[in-house]
């Protein structure tokens, strides 16, 4: 008798909620029906205008010719800004050790002491900055450089040699950010030595994630989910983007095709893991 008035209070708790839910959920879902529904008629009007064709047509042509400067502007800022970052974190740290040697009177390297806890933290707070900074440009990077690629043609027709160079400093800045992500890593293991992995490792974030401790794991872990539901909701967006700007300006099917199928992986791969984790748990 009790089992059954609790999944009758469950059930009806449920459906309190489920009301709740739906009176913001209509009223959200009219609205975005609404704007829907103007966004597809403004689109479907400028597919069939010339306007359509001449904006895309500008645009792109403005988009091809920054992407040589973008990609040699982003290469040189990045390493320039993570080097006095790395700079000035190895000085902290190279200070502290000093001041910490000097405190207890150390002579020997076995027996120097150990910087405070906060002047740790602050050096790893400026390493998670450069890597931000690194990731950041070196995707931004990409994507100009794929864009310069896209059109590579009519681009080195009208600027061939800033083409070239830009060309080199993607190259070589691809090659010195990892060398600027490898000098940070070590910087890390030096300040925490059970951390383990080089950058040239393939399998480096499996081993760095091993080495973690408990606390670092669900920073790990809560970031990686933060980051699951933000690419799903921009997968939404963008894709909402993508199949209109294809009635608008005749895209072609393949961006909405693109942003599906990250999309999709995204949400497999997501799925696949829980379960498989959950029948582990459940052993």
């Amino acid at each position: 008798m009790r089992e059954e008035n609790k999944k009758v209070n469950k059930a009806e708790k449920n459906k309190k909620e489920n009301r709740a839910a739906l009176k913001k959920f209509i009223p959200m879902l009219i609205v975005c029906a609404v704007i829907g529904g103007i966004t597809g008629g403004v689109s479907s009007f400028i597919g069939y205008s010339d306007f359509s064709g001449s904006i895309a047509g500008e645009a792109l042509f403005i988009v091809n010719m920054m992407s040589p400067w973008a990609v040699i502007i982003l290469g040189v800022s990045s390493f320039i800004a993570c080097w006095a970052i790395y700079r000035k974190a190895r000085a902290i740290y190279e200070e502290a050790l000093a001041e910490a040697d000097a405190a207890d009177g150390a002579e020997a390297a076995d027996t120097a002491g150990e910087p405070d806890e906060q002047i740790i933290e602050e050096i790893e707070d400026k390493l998670s900055q450069g890597m931000f900074i690194l990731s950041v440009i070196m995707i931004v990077q990409m994507l100009f450089f794929g864009i310069m690629m896209a059109d590579l043609e009519n681009i080195a027709v009208h600027s061939f040699a800033i083409t070239m160079v830009a060309t080199g400093v993607f190259v070589v800045g691809n090659l010195a950010q990892l060398k600027q992500q490898q000098l940070m890593v070590d910087l890390e293991k030096e300040m925490n030595p059970s951390k383990r992995g080089s950058v040239y490792d393939a399998k480096f974030r499996d081993k760095w994630e091993e080495s973690c401790d408990e606390l670092e794991k669900i920073i790990i872990y809560k970031s990686a989910y933060m980051a699951y539901k933000t690419t799903a909701l921009t997968c939404v967006i963008l894709w909402i983007v993508t199949a209109t700007l294809s009635i608008a300006f005749k895209t072609g099917p393949l961006p909405s095709i693109a942003v599906t199928v990250i999309w999709l992986v995204q949400t497999v791969s997501y799925c696949r893991e829980a379960m498989k984790l959950e029948r582990g748990g459940n052993r």
